[in-house]
C-alpha cells in the first residue's frame, strides 16, 4: 500500500512539473524601457512583447533585481526576465533574449574624462544599481569595476527609481556618472529631454541577454518553448516588427 501511494505521488509531482509549459510565472523589477516596463505599464518594451509573443499566459512578480534572481534560483518563480551568461545556476537558451552593452552617463562636462579609460574613469564617481555589476565579459571596465569594487569609485545604489536617485546625486555632486545599460540610457534620455545635459559614453561590448530558468525538468521545458518560439517570431518577421516599435536591430542571424 505504502509503496502504491508513493508511486502515485511522484506521478503526480511529475505530471505537475511537465504540465502548463503554455503558462509561465516571471519575476522582474521593471521601469527598464526599451526592454520592459513596470507590470502593466505601457509601452511594455520589446522583450515583454516577445515573451508574451511566446507564451499564451504569462503572469509578473515585480521585486528588485537582486530578489528576482534570488526568487529564479530558489524556483519561486519559473524564470527572471534578464540575465547575463554569469548567472550560472539558472538555465538559457541558446537564443538570448536581448543585446546588452554598458554605457556612462555622464554631464557634458565630464565625457572626455569618461572615454579616456581607466586613467579617467579612477577620476569619476560611478553610481550602479545593485545586481547590474559589470560582467566578466565586458571588457576593460569590467575589469576596473571588480578593481574598485567595495571603494568610493564605485557607487552600489539600491530600492527602487535606482537611476533617478543617481541623477538627482550627479546634480547634488555626490556622483559624477550612472552606469546603465547603453540603449535604456537613450532611451531614458530622450524620454526626460536631457541630450543638452547629459551625454552618454560606451565604456562595455555588447553581451546577450537571456532569459534565466530555475533549474529543473519544468525550466528545461520552458527554456525548449522558448528557443523554438524565438526562431518561430524570427522566421515569420514578427520578432522585426516589435523590435522596430523601440528603434532596436535584431542582434542575432536568423537560423535557417
Amino acid at each position: 500500500m505504502k509503496t502504491w501511494l508513493l508511486g502515485c505521488l511522484l506521478l503526480l509531482a511529475n505530471v505537475s512539473s511537465n504540465a502548463n509549459v503554455e503558462q509561465i510565472h516571471i519575476a522582474t523589477d521593471g521601469g527598464w524601457l526599451p526592454y520592459y516596463n513596470d507590470v502593466g505599464a505601457s509601452p511594455p518594451g520589446f522583450v515583454t512583447e516577445i515573451i508574451e509573443a511566446i507564451w499564451p499566459s504569462v503572469r509578473y512578480s515585480q521585486v528588485p533585481y537582486a530578489r528576482a534572481i534570488t526568487m529564479a534560483e530558489a524556483g519561486l518563480v519559473d524564470a527572471v526576465i534578464v540575465v547575463n551568461i554569469d548567472q550560472g545556476r539558472l538555465l538559457k537558451a541558446p537564443e538570448s533574449i536581448a543585446p546588452y552593452s554598458i554605457s556612462l552617463l555622464v554631464p557634458h562636462e565630464q565625457a572626455e574624462l569618461a572615454k579616456q579609460g581607466a586613467d579617467g574613469w579612477l577620476q569619476l564617481r560611478i553610481g550602479l544599481g545593485r545586481g547590474y555589476e559589470p560582467t566578466s565579459d565586458q571588457g576593460a571596465f569590467g575589469a576596473y569595476a571588480r578593481a574598485v569594487q567595495g571603494s568610493e569609485r564605485m557607487v552600489v545604489l539600491s530600492g527602487s527609481q535606482i537611476q533617478s536617485s543617481a541623477v538627482r546625486m550627479i546634480q547634488a555632486g555626490r556622483l559624477d556618472a550612472l552606469l546603465e545599460g547603453t540603449e535604456y540610457l537613450y532611451y531614458w534620455r530622450q524620454q526626460q529631454g536631457w541630450e543638452a545635459r547629459y551625454a552618454i559614453v560606451e565604456v562595455g561590448s555588447s553581451v546577450p541577454q537571456y532569459l534565466g530558468f530555475y533549474p529543473s525538468k519544468r525550466g528545461e521545458q520552458l527554456r525548449d518553448v522558448f528557443s523554438a518560439g524565438m526562431q518561430r517570431l524570427r522566421r515569420s518577421g514578427e520578432l522585426q516588427i516589435i523590435l522596430d516599435r523601440y528603434g532596436i536591430q535584431d542582434w542575432q542571424p536568423l537560423v535557417q
